[in-house]
């Protein structure tokens, strides 16, 4: 789930949208500043992107694509939005760029941790999981969790979900 202040909304040519979204999330000091790229795939587009500096919240998932550089394996976290939710919240004006302040930056997913988790003073989490795909092939991710989670992450051990 995400949520965030509009930055940009554009419709592309294969009838999918993309939509820039920019949000600082809370946490126990200044808060984690982000901006995402949403794609909505042409058959879940909506009829009507939101304006620039509109508050929505946006259900969605991330998928890990693998790819080649140079030879050279690369990754990325692509997202795809399922639909558009307009929402309120206050927002904090960064330059020229407008940020959703507590905005909601978080998905959900099943994994094995391949080592354990570090715990680090700023109350972050940080930990290495793998993910199996459809095909029983694995995936691994470096992730962050914060506050309460990132204390349950903290207690787990290797090997285990």
């Amino acid at each position: 789930m995400l949520s965030g202040c509009v930055l940009e909304a554009k419709r592309l040519n294969d009838g999918s949208a993309l939509l820039k979204l920019a949000g600082i999330t809370a946490n126990d000091h200044k808060g984690v500043t982000w901006i995402l790229q949403v794609k909505f795939i042409a058959r879940l587009a909506p009829a009507t992107l939101p304006e620039v500096g509109w508050i929505v919240r946006i259900p969605c998932i991330a998928t890990h694509v693998v790819f080649d550089v140079r030879g050279q394996k690369a990754s990325r976290v692509d997202i795809f939005g399922r639909s558009i939710e307009p929402m309120r919240g206050a927002v904090e004006q960064r330059g020229k760029v407008s940020f959703l302040l507590n905005a909601q930056n978080s998905f959900v997913f099943e994994g094995h941790l391949v080592r354990a988790p570090i715990r680090k003073p700023m109350g972050v989490t940080e930990a290495r999981v793998s993910v199996l795909d459809r095909r029983g092939q694995a995936h691994y991710f470096n992730c962050e969790a914060w506050r309460d989670v990132g204390q349950q992450l903290a207690h787990r051990t290797a090997g285990r979900s």
